[in-house]
């Protein structure tokens, strides 16, 4: 990748459609009185330079979900699990002899999200992630193996939502979500002095940097009138001290701020997940 962190995020090709974020809205009301799903944040979620940001989203969007919704577990989903079966994804129907290799050059999200659906998603514990003491860096580009299929939980209901720009932005958008406990993350170009960010809140992204990129991230507090603060997947305490200033005052550490006018100016591509319990496949 093009800095030491991980960026990832690849465009869904055209003509990829996802349901309205509405149908999430009008299934039923406001069950959060703001916002604020810092609360409910645990475990730790680390890129480490690989491009896995789009499964990382996932990872911690399911966290996430199932804290909100009352199905908090310590276990957490392998990303680098997820970033190999979204990237093989894209040649299913290619005899595996006839694939090309899988290379590290980051995902699409409606792979990943379809792969985690429709493959299902396997725990760390099982499938080690970069923050683990136990990552294998040739895990990276391998295709899942029998062995780390058959340990997949079922991810058949997971749903995943394109959160519309509504008539007064995103905000609005993001928040309706947020407080019917759905997690929210999205798509933007990202640069080298948000790699350099020490805990100010960004008001700018030069879009001409030739060290940034596209990349993925989730939202955690939309709540505040003035700025968001978002998760990232670049710091990991006693490894990289990204972000790890901001943690005391306004969020967690890793976490960090953007400008709301910015924010409204630079989605790419925003969308809510709704996540399911784990479910271990039945054997016939």
């Amino acid at each position: 990748m093009s800095n030491k962190y991980g960026l990832g995020y690849l465009p869904d090709d055209a003509g990829v459609q996802y349901p309205s974020h509405h149908g999430l809205v009008a299934a039923g009301p406001p069950t959060l009185d703001t916002a604020d799903h810092i609360p409910y944040r645990s475990g730790t979620v680390y890129q480490n330079g690989v491009g896995e940001c789009v499964a990382a989203w996932l990872k911690r969007a399911v966290q996430l979900w199932q804290s909100l919704n009352g199905f908090e577990s310590d276990d957490m989903i392998s990303a680098t699990f997820s970033y190999g079966v979204g990237r093989a994804l894209a040649y299913a129907g290619v005899n595996p002899d006839d694939a090309p290799p899988l290379v590290d050059l980051g995902s699409k999200p409606s792979l990943v999200l379809l792969g985690a659906q429709q493959v299902g998603v396997v725990l760390e514990d099982h499938y080690p992630d970069p923050g683990s003491a136990t990552w294998d860096t040739s895990s990276v580009n391998a295709r899942p193996t029998p062995d780390a299929l058959v340990k997949a939980y079922d991810f058949r209901g997971l749903e995943f939502s394109d959160v519309i720009r509504g008539a007064w932005g995103f905000k609005e958008s993001i928040r309706a979500c947020m407080v019917r406990r759905q997690p929210v993350g999205f798509s933007l170009f990202v640069d080298s002095r948000i790699f350099d960010n020490t805990g100010e809140i960004v008001t700018a992204i030069d879009r001409n940097d030739p060290d940034g990129g596209g990349h993925m991230v989730g939202v955690l507090d939309a709540s505040r009138e003035d700025f968001v603060v978002l998760d990232n997947w670049w710091s990991l305490p006693g490894v990289s001290d990204w972000g790890l200033l901001l943690g005391n005052e306004h969020g967690p550490a890793g976490a960090w701020r953007m400008a709301w006018p910015l924010l409204e100016r630079s989605i790419i591509q925003c969308l809510a997940v709704k996540a399911v319990p784990f479910l271990a496949r039945k054997v016939a």
